[in-house]
């Protein structure tokens, strides 16, 4: 209970159980704090977690290491610095990109290659749980008319993913 981050509990019931179940209490015993659940989940067969891969370089977009600067390594869509993000090291990660939540970002202007039909993105953000406004990792928005993605933090902390045309949030 005292990791910072959200951890997976995966509890076995027996077959014959899940049939008869009325009620599920979760509880804790000693100690103070807060603990916040979500996304409880019954199944009728054995739950199984998935590890995350690396899904390779295959149809690679963009790719932005993020080692200091904000260069496309891919298609040359390089960002551009706006406000004051700063690169700090990391022991685990190697380079990290710190924003201020006070318009520090990046900045890679909309294009159509940025944008396909179907897409798979991977972002590690770790946002500060304090943040009060709307803080976004990743955003490929064009706003006449709208069209693109937008993934953020709303304030509140829960994450949402918008896409265009005319925003939906999905």
């Amino acid at each position: 209970l005292t990791l910072p981050q959200w951890q997976a509990w995966t509890l076995a019931f027996p077959a014959s159980a899940l049939g008869t179940l009325e009620t599920l209490a979760i509880g804790l015993e000693g100690g103070s704090g807060v603990v916040y659940l979500d996304a409880i989940r019954l199944y009728a067969q054995a739950s199984e977690l998935i590890s995350p891969v690396d899904p390779g370089t295959d149809n690679l977009v963009s790719y932005y290491a993020l080692d200091g600067d904000f260069a496309d390594s891919v298609s040359g869509h390089n960002g551009t610095p706006m406000g004051t993000p700063t690169f700090l090291s990391d022991p685990v990660r190697g380079h990290v990109l710190s924003l201020d939540g006070f318009g520090s970002a990046a900045d890679v202007p909309y294009t159509a290659d940025l944008n396909p039909e179907a897409f798979t993105v991977s972002i590690w953000a770790n946002p500060h749980p304090d943040g009060l406004g709307h803080r976004s990792p990743l955003t490929s928005r064009d706003d006449g008319p709208a069209k693109g993605y937008i993934i953020y933090l709303e304030p509140g902390n829960t994450w949402q993913f918008w896409t265009g045309p005319g925003w939906n949030n999905v």
